[in-house]
């Protein structure tokens, strides 16, 4: 599905009969007030964790091309929401912390951020747990031992229903013109009740 008007270009998602999920997408980016990418996602109620294996980064236009696990209150472009996202040079959250707000972000979930995938290698599972209105995301490089990304974030007022699934965008900020897109696989998505 996508969010905020970035339809054009080629994206979508097929699945090989191995289970591996490719997704391809463009948009501008998901920051600041308005996002526009590409969104692979259902409607759940209540506490919920997402985790899926990404078996690769995601293929850069920039730096800040991302792919990632968010959970967000809807489909409007201004919506709030929370994703951890894996980009080329590193695993952070940013989320948005009302509707219409400006983004926020934590450091990098590596010792330094100028070593970039040096030490963080595909495959890379990331897991995003909701508890009423605090989010909590983790990553791990052997599927088993989860490490905390930041410290869990409050998003106030957040419904009972959310959307919840895997976002990206290659942050090709003159889409307008041609958009480029950026691809990711991943597998093994689950979303369980908490």
């Amino acid at each position: 599905h996508p969010v905020g008007g970035c339809a054009r270009g080629d994206i979508g998602v097929e699945q090989d009969a191995n289970g591996v999920i490719t997704m391809r997408g463009g948009g501008s980016d998901i920051w600041l007030t308005s996002d526009h990418f590409t969104f692979l996602h259902q409607k759940v109620a209540g506490n919920v964790r997402i985790t899926a294996t990404f078996l690769t980064r995601p293929t850069g236009v920039t730096l800040a091309s991302k792919a990632g696990l968010m959970v967000r209150e809807g489909l409007a472009a201004d919506a709030q929401n929370l994703v951890i996202t894996l980009r080329p040079d590193g695993i952070m959250n940013q989320w948005r912390p009302e509707t219409g707000g400006e983004g926020e972000f934590s450091e990098f979930a590596i010792p330094d951020a100028e070593l970039g995938f040096a030490i963080i290698k595909a495959p890379v599972h990331l897991r995003l747990e909701r508890r009423g209105n605090e989010i909590t995301t983790f990553y791990s490089l052997d599927g088993t031992t989860f490490q905390p990304v930041g410290d869990p974030v409050t998003l106030s007022g957040l419904d009972n229903e959310v959307e919840v699934g895997v976002a990206l965008t290659s942050r090709d900020v003159d889409a307008a013109q041609r958009p480029r897109i950026s691809e990711v696989q991943f597998r093994d998505v689950k979303i369980e009740k908490l």
